[in-house]
């Protein structure tokens, strides 16, 4: 009987020594050996070694200089991760969807990616997709004061494609994104030097992108004064824009004050693109006037040298009929 129970005792502690000690022990040391950044979590650290995240854990910006991740049910609380279990018929949910498409400022003609207004099923999902990072540029580039282009260069850079053999598909992670951003060397728009009818393009700081308008008009273009007050109003109203993005984030504390100054950027953006819709017509005019007044110069050419040589026949003809006349004279 106290053999048994020794050998039963003896059992027990070399399972518990093996499974229990040798085992995550042989575990951890392979893991931190072949995986040591996955094995302590992902974690990402900042430029002072001090841990910010994880690249597995989404974590909320309230700033709008960042990009924002997929909502999250449990408010991004990785110790009660979850969904909200609502039905896609419930009328909360769709309330909800709702509520964030309207605050993203979705419209028919600019919808907002379904995973922005979605959240996922535990609520702390790091990535979203590309179309999601890229319906986010403009806010970041405006408050960032950046250009759109390298803004969604940083993005392209950003995105992650492994997996794509086995269908995986193409995804950000937000808070990498968002580091690479702050870590990004910042190219302001580009500024319009001059306002001369001479220069062939002229670029016009938009609050979303840097646009381009090719101006076909030139100095002597009977449309030049009208293209100068039009270029006039359209720089006047960038210099508007641009405050725009400061005073949004100081106001953020004021959510009226923040939506009112925002209107008023919507309408000044509708009027610039009205300006500049308003250029290009002109530019075109311009160019069809121009080319219309080489044609006329050409045909009056072709009209002068035509009228010489009639002249030239003419005489030709009088001289001829003054010399058949005279042996007619002499034979009288």
């Amino acid at each position: 009987m106290i053999r048994e129970s020794v050998h039963a005792v003896m059992a027990c502690v070399v399972t518990f020594v093996v499974c229990a000690i040798f085992y995550p022990a042989a575990v951890w040391a392979l893991g931190r050996a072949a995986f040591p950044h996955e094995a302590e979590g992902s974690l990402i650290r900042n430029s002072e070694g001090v841990v910010i995240g994880s690249e597995l854990i989404a974590q909320p910006f309230a700033s709008e200089k960042y990009f924002q991740p997929r909502p999250s049910a449990v408010d991004y609380k990785a110790d009660a991760t979850g969904g909200s279990n609502l039905g896609t018929k419930n009328p909360d949910l769709r309330k909800k969807i709702v509520e964030r498409a309207d605050a993203l400022k979705s419209t028919a003609d600019n919808p907002v990616p379904v995973d922005l207004v979605m959240a996922s099923g535990a609520g702390m999902d790091p990535h979203i997709t590309p179309e999601g990072a890229f319906y986010q540029v403009a806010r970041v580039a405006l408050a960032r004061k950046m250009s759109a282009q390298q803004v969604r260069a940083l993005i392209e850079r950003s995105t992650e494609r492994s997996g794509t053999i086995i269908g995986a598909p193409a995804r950000v992670n937000v808070l990498k994104l968002n580091l690479e951003l702050d870590g990004e060397k910042r190219i302001a728009p580009m500024e319009p030097t001059e306002l001369s009818l001479t220069a062939k393009t002229t670029v016009i700081p938009g609050s979303t992108a840097n646009q381009v308008v090719v101006d076909q008009a030139v100095s002597k273009s009977p449309f030049a004064e009208e293209v100068a007050a039009i270029r006039a109003q359209v720089v006047m109203m960038a210099k508007q824009v641009q405050p725009f993005g400061e005073r949004i984030e100081a106001m953020r504390g004021s959510e009226n004050a923040q939506k009112h100054a925002r209107d008023q950027m919507e309408a000044i953006e509708r009027k610039l693109s009205e300006l500049l819709l308003t250029t290009r017509k002109i530019g075109l005019v311009a160019e069809a006037v121009d080319v219309l007044e080489g044609r006329v110069r050409i045909t009056a050419g072709s009209l002068n040298q035509l009228g010489e040589d009639v002249r030239n026949a003419t005489r030709a003809l009088k001289a001829q009929s003054g010399a058949a006349s005279t042996p007619a004279r002499r034979a009288n």
